[in-house]
């Protein structure tokens, strides 16, 4: 696309050229017949002359490149036909050699300056000229001769003369335009294949820059973690030898909450720039039965925090299968899970895996402190910072909303959030059932994390 952007430019400038050229060459030509037609009084063609003069004017001016536009070449040529007019006067309006070979060269100066079609065009209004000309011939219809008797050998002969310079001038611009041409296109090529080796190298240096960025994390996950490690584990045995010092214990349990939460929050730093660094390994899988696997697999560190998982799952929607990454779309419903669990108070969690009629729509419902709009819209963009609940220890940072939108992302999926939908009265009976406390605050509505899967991407068992 950019080199035929470079070609037009180049063919844009060869037409402004060949024009001011020819309207040049033209102007000088119709000046001579207009003064000599001023000097013989002979004022019809003076009146077509300087129609045609004033035109050339105008070209010369509008053929400059910054002041060039398409409608130039129709100038040039109409300004053209007056003269030829002119030519058509001073031959009594015969078919002589004078008025066919003006008409023939008008065609010529519209195919060197558009090109066919431009030529073809010139062409049916030069043909249409001579037909009248003819049928005034031919039923002998009047056209007055305006050159005196004396005058008119020497105009067919200075006719002649103009005609033989329009046509080396025509030749020389032709010459002209080619040299242009070949000039601009090779300055254009000159400047893409610059271009290119710019971007060629531009590409190498981000590589090596995303290289070095890979290396970095590497070496400052390995100098977080050996650190954080020993910060985790030495809290947790002074933890076991602290229980009888209450007043020790809060502030030891913080430091180790907190040395978990940064110690997750470099782990899934490093699995997001894995994820932007790797492709996707796609399988045929049930989303259902990854909802589900999920929900196992966090049921026990949900009843550690006081929170039900109750999972809902409607029978169709374990008849379809779906490509995609198992390892990474599973990390992505893990991270929106445990996001739940981080933020969530004490009650129930609710997942729902149904059936639509474009999508199979995958829900997680929690009971947390409700986002805000502003919160909704940019919750899984990767620079929107979100402070996470911090009284809990759960595997999940901040970045795991992110890496979950980033790989549904990858498979086409779509996730939002939504207000929730469980009453006071119904999250306090659900709580009932699991043989939980109700909520902290049963005014809040929570969260609805809402994840489609297109139609189009399932098959049926």
């Amino acid at each position: 696309m950019l080199k035929k952007m470079e070609f037009v430019q180049a063919n844009i400038m060869r037409t402004a050229a060949v024009s001011r050229w020819i309207a040049q060459i033209a102007a000088w030509l119709n000046f001579a017949f207009l003064i000599l037609a001023i000097t013989s009084h002979i004022w019809p063609r003076v009146v077509l002359l300087s129609i045609a003069q004033c035109g050339f004017i105008a070209c010369i001016y509008y053929s400059e490149i910054s002041r060039f536009s398409a409608k130039v070449p129709w100038l040039l040529l109409a300004s053209c036909w007056f003269a030829v007019a002119n030519a058509v006067l001073t031959n009594g309006a015969g078919m002589g050699h004078v008025t066919v070979l003006w008409f023939v060269i008008l065609v010529c100066i519209a195919g060197l300056l558009g090109g066919l079609r431009f030529g073809l065009y010139w062409g049916g209004i030069g043909g249409m000229s001579i037909l009248v000309v003819a049928v005034c011939e031919v039923f002998k219809v009047p056209i007055p001769n305006f050159t005196p008797e004396p005058q008119r050998y020497t105009l067919i002969v200075m006719h002649t003369i103009a005609q033989m310079a329009c046509m080396v001038g025509i030749i020389a611009a032709y010459t002209r335009a080619l040299e242009i041409y070949q000039r601009q296109v090779e300055e254009q090529i000159l400047a893409v294949t610059k271009e290119v080796e710019q971007r060629k190298k531009a590409e190498v240096e981000a590589q090596l820059l995303a290289k070095n960025k890979e290396q970095f994390l590497r070496n400052i996950s390995h100098e977080f973690r050996t650190p954080l490690n020993s910060i985790i584990g030495f809290s947790e045995r002074l933890l076991k030898k602290c229980c009888d010092m209450p007043e020790l214990v809060k502030p030891l349990s913080a430091i180790n909450r907190n040395g978990k939460s940064l110690h997750y929050f470099v782990s899934e730093l490093l699995l997001l720039d894995a994820i932007e660094a790797t492709p996707l390994q796609r399988t045929r899988a049930c989303p259902a039965e990854l909802v589900h696997s999920c929900c196992e697999l966090y049921r026990d560190l949900a009843l550690e925090h006081e929170l039900a998982l109750r999972l809902t799952i409607e029978p169709a929607c374990l008849q379809f299968f779906v490509m995609l990454d198992v390892a990474r779309m599973s990390q992505a419903l893990n991270n929106i899970l445990l996001f739940c669990i981080r933020q969530s108070s004490r009650g129930v969690i609710q997942l729902r895996v149904e059936y639509a009629l474009d999508a199979l729509v995958i829900t997680f419902e929690d009971n947390a402190q409700a986002l805000t709009h502003s919160q909704k819209e940019h919750l899984f963009e990767t620079h929107y910072e979100y402070v996470l609940s911090n009284d809990k220890d759960v595997p999940c940072s901040a970045f795991a909303l992110k890496i979950a939108g980033m790989i549904m992302g990858y498979h086409n999926w779509s996730v939002e959030v939504e207000c929730g939908e469980i009453e006071c009265g119904e999250a306090v009976a659900l709580c009932t059932a699991e043989g939980l406390n109700g909520p902290d605050h049963c005014q809040q509505r929570g969260n609805r994390f809402v994840v489609s899967v297109p139609l189009v991407m399932f098959s049926q068992v």
